[in-house]
C-alpha cells in the first residue's frame, strides 16, 4: 500500500486548515504545503515565529494518513508541536531521550503516528530508527521527511 490522495486546491487548503487548526494560512504557507503535497522539494526560509511549521502539518489533512517525519533540534519545540497536533486530532509523537524505547519504536514502525518528530541525535545514529526507515510497511506510508 502506498500513500495516495487527491491534491487539493489552494482554496481547499485554506478552508480545511482554518477549520482544523483555527488559523488562516498565509500565501507562503499554502504554497509550501501545496508543493509538499505535489511531492516536490521545498526550501522555506522565513523569520522566527512567522509560521514555517504549519506548512509541514497541512499535508496531514489531505494525504490519507501518510506519515511525516520531522527532524527538529529542540525537544521543547517537538513537545509543543506534538501537543498542538494532539488537540486537533492528529496522532503525533515527539521522540526524546526520556521516551525513546523499544516499545515506542515498535509503535512508530506499526504506523501508529502520522507525525513523528525526532531530534537529529535520535535520527541518524540510532539503529532502531534506521531500521524503521527500512521497513516496507513504514516506507509505504511515508509521505515525507522534513528538517
Amino acid at each position: 500500500m502506498t500513500v495516495s490522495f487527491i491534491i487539493p486546491t489552494p482554496d481547499d487548503i485554506r478552508k480545511k486548515t482554518e477549520a482544523v487548526f483555527k488559523r488562516c494560512p498565509c500565501d507562503f504557507q499554502v504554497e509550501a504545503a501545496l508543493t509538499l503535497l505535489q511531492c516536490e522539494y521545498v526550501i522555506l526560509v522565513a523569520p522566527t515565529g512567522s509560521g514555517k511549521t504549519l506548512p509541514l502539518w497541512i499535508p496531514s489533512l489531505f494525504n490519507n494518513s501518510g506519515i511525516t517525519v520531522t527532524i527538529t533540534a529542540l525537544n521543547i519545540l517537538g513537545e509543543q508541536n506534538k501537543n498542538e497536533l494532539k488537540v486537533v486530532g492528529i496522532k503525533a509523537v515527539s521522540v526524546t531521550t526520556s521516551n525513546a524505547s523499544a516499545d515506542l519504536y515498535k509503535d512508530i514502525t506499526a504506523c501508529k503516528y502520522h507525525i513523528v518528530i525526532i531530534p537529529p541525535e535520535h535520527a541518524k545514529p540510532n539503529a532502531q530508527f534506521q531500521k524503521i526507515l527500512l521497513t516496507k510497511s513504514f516506507i509505504a506510508k511515508l509521505f515525507n521527511i522534513c528538517y
